[in-house]
Order: structure tokens, then sequence, then C-alpha cells
């Protein structure tokens, strides 16, 4: 709502309205555009909730909270989405991402479920490439900074993505 977002962006927004919504694999996005009054501010943003058709993947959803909560702060900028809020609901589970719009200046590199050219591939891959070497032997990492994998919870957490994906 309004408010809520004036008060995130520290800026009076006027209006809100939903140009897309659309459930994903792992989560449900929409398009918000926002109207500000006497201000600027980002025309549109990115809203990222949980899947409510799928409650069984909403921990992939928490990890991503929990990134953008940790270690997006100290990731360079030009790297990652920009992130305005990010809220994880202990009791419920339910969560949010509030992300900064890239659709105007970002091109989507195929449409779904098509993969990539080549070219949209190799940039994809440069991007996570030079956020994983800002990462690379952290010490940080697994010792207050996330958890290592238990590798026994592969196989489960396999069947849980390709089940959702075969529910597309």
């Amino acid at each position: 709502n309004a408010p809520r977002l004036s008060d995130i962006l520290g800026r009076k927004v006027g209006a809100v309205t939903v140009e897309a919504s659309n459930p994903t694999v792992l989560s449900h996005v929409w398009r918000l555009k926002l109207d500000y009054e006497g201000e600027t501010g980002p025309p549109t943003l990115f809203l990222k909730t949980q899947n409510r058709d799928k409650p069984e993947i909403a921990k992939f959803g928490h990890h991503e909270v929990d990134f953008y909560r940790r270690l997006a702060a100290e990731t360079p900028a030009d790297i990652l989405v920009r992130c305005y809020d990010s809220h994880l609901d202990e009791t419920t589970g339910n969560w949010h991402l509030l992300l900064e719009d890239l659709r105007d200046t970002h091109a989507s590199p195929s449409a779904w479920p098509f993969p990539p050219t080549l070219a949209d591939s190799q940039a994809v891959i440069r991007t996570l490439a030079r956020f994983h070497a800002t990462w690379w032997d952290d010490k940080r990492l697994g010792a207050g900074i996330g958890t290592w994998g238990d590798p026994s919870q592969v196989p489960q957490n396999q069947k849980l993505m390709s089940d959702a994906v075969a529910k597309l």
C-alpha cells in the first residue's frame, strides 16, 4: 500500500497500481507502478512473495531474504539488484522482497521456457562469476554468514524443485 511504500522509500507515494502479476516456480512476482505526490522516485518496483500454491518450497524464499539482509550490502553495488525492503515472518513463514525493477534497462534473455541465447548466457555467467569472486574464500561463510548445505538433503531438494517445475 502507498503509506507503507512511503515509509520504505522515504518519499510520499500517492498511489500504487499492479502492472503485472505472475507466478513462478519459486515465488509470485508483481510489477508495481508508483505515483508520487510532489516527489520523484523509482517509477516501478518489483515485489517478490512466496508462491502460496507451493508452501513446501517457501524455504527457498527465506534463503533469498537472508541473502539480501546479510550479504547484499557487502557486495559491489553494480552486481546485484537493489533491495528496498525484505521481510520474513518467522511465525507464519510469509516473506517478501521489494526490489529495483530492471525491466526498462535489462532485456529478458528469452521467453519462458526457452533457454537464453549463448551471448545472454555468457553475460549471466560473467555476472555470477563476479559475485562468487567477491565472496571466494571469505572466512565468514558458514561461520556467521549462511550455513553449509547438508549433502544428505540434496536429493530431497532436487525432488522438491523437480515437482515444482513439473506443475508449471
